[in-house]
């Protein structure tokens, strides 16, 4: 090594008389000690170029709304859209993709997909983050489903003239869109909405049979059964078919069925009838599917008239079912897991329970949107 870092010395035939004397100790070990800094210094280089990006993490949510703004109207049903780059040498993203909750206090989960995604450093991807459905506010307001990647079914069928004085009229939850990312247009992660939740009443206990939620992401909405007189109907299904009359139902209307490949969840479907033992006529509109990869099916509407219970008591009665959850979806290479996603009623609601109540009622209006979250 010594002798790559110093003068090599002529033999004596060369210099003759002229030859130095040989180097000492003391000098070769200073040369030794010059040349070692240079040998290290060779060899930090490829470790600085081996330590790789920097890590970090980003998360992506709907647009914020201020409730003040929003009391006793539907609150914005806009999806957050966004780009993404890739950092410099980044190749893998870890990502949690979360859909909106369906509309209604019991509306149905979203789904929360999670795991590792290969990229290539600089390339941009698209972001989508679904907004909630719409949860019940005063009775004759339209209920708009949560935009996203597949958007909510709405509850907003145009009743005409029915909405009248004489006349009982209620729109039923709308569902929650899906959140995505994609790569050119192409989905890559898709997180279902949750479908919404039936439109005339609440229930303390979540998924109650006289009650059922809506249906969450990747799962059909349960059916609903009135077992004094044997009537209900069924909940819609994440496949994307609208739910149906069950049992001894004397009027009824199916849910609408999202066509086989749409993202978009199905809207409520109008009813219109006059039940003998009821004073108004009725006009309902039921609650809308999940959006997603595949949107679910919207909430069947059914009623019977003078049937007689098990008091020998002659009523009319009527129901709203739930409508079912959007579907998710991992891309062929890309590494996770899918699940639902508890989304607890206040966590995201500033005002307490009785504060909202005095607002007027359950729900009324707010939306439960999903995120996405980056890491690298």
């Amino acid at each position: 090594m010594i002798g790559f870092n110093m003068p090599v010395e002529p033999t004596e035939i060369d210099r003759g008389a002229d030859r130095p004397p040989a180097p000492n100790r003391r000098t070769i070990i200073k040369g030794a000690a010059w040349s070692v800094p240079v040998i290290a210094a060779a060899s930090i280089a490829p470790m600085a170029a081996a330590s790789g990006p920097t890590s970090g993490s980003k998360t992506f949510t709907v647009p914020a709304v201020n409730p003040d703004d929003y009391v006793n109207v539907d609150w914005p049903p806009t999806a957050g859209r966004y780009t993404f780059t890739v950092p410099a040498g980044v190749t893998v993203l870890s990502f949690t993709v979360i859909g909106g909750r369906g509309g209604g206090e019991w509306g149905g989960w979203p789904a929360e997909v999670s795991g590792t995604l290969p990229v290539t450093s600089g390339e941009t991807l698209d972001i989508i983050v679904g907004n909630g459905g719409s949860s019940n506010v005063a009775l004759g307001v339209p209920r708009i489903g949560g935009e996203g990647y597949g958007n909510g079914g709405s509850s907003n069928a145009d009743p005409g003239d029915d909405v009248v004085r004489g006349t009982s009229f209620r729109y039923g939850t709308s569902g929650g869109g899906g959140s995505a990312i994609l790569r050119l247009g192409d989905p890559l992660v898709v997180a279902g909405g949750g479908g919404g939740a039936p439109g005339d009443g609440f229930t303390l206990n979540r998924g109650e049979d006289d009650y059922p939620a809506g249906g969450d992401a990747d799962h059909d909405a349960a059916d609903r059964i009135d077992t004094e007189y044997n009537y209900g109907v069924t909940g819609g299904k994440c496949s994307g078919a609208g739910g149906t009359k069950w049992g001894a139902a004397q009027g009824w209307k199916d849910g609408i069925t999202a066509p086989a490949g749409s993202r978009d969840g199905a809207d409520g479907v109008l009813a219109k009838y006059h039940p003998q033992h009821f004073y108004y006529p009725q006009t309902r509109i039921s609650s809308g599917g999940g959006g997603g990869y595949q949107g679910g099916g919207s909430g069947a509407i059914a009623w019977i008239d003078s049937a007689m219970n098990s008091d020998g008591e002659l009523s009319s009665a009527h129901m709203m079912g739930a409508a079912g959850g959007g579907t998710s979806y991992l891309a062929p290479g890309v590494n996770g897991t899918i699940k639902v996603h508890p989304t607890e009623t206040n966590t995201t609601y500033p005002f307490t329970n009785d504060e909202q109540a005095a607002l007027d009622g359950w729900g009324h209006g707010k939306r439960w949107g999903g995120w996405i979250t980056l890491s690298w």
